[in-house]
């Protein structure tokens, strides 16, 4: 038996990095985000994507 889905199902992994954190975002997953591209720091930006803050290591 197959079951269809109307739309994709979409997880957020490390793998699947943007340019920046959000607000939203889990800091865990931040940490995660900077240490496995070797980032020191990562800019954080609004739901309107206005830069808010900056997350350094």
């Amino acid at each position: 038996m197959t079951i269809a889905l109307e739309r994709p199902i979409a997880t957020a992994t490390v793998g699947d990095l943007m340019d920046h954190a959000t607000a939203a975002m889990p800091a865990a997953f931040a940490v995660a985000a900077m240490r496995s591209r070797g980032l020191d720091a990562w800019p954080v930006v609004d739901h309107d994507g206005h830069a808010i803050g900056l997350l350094t290591a």
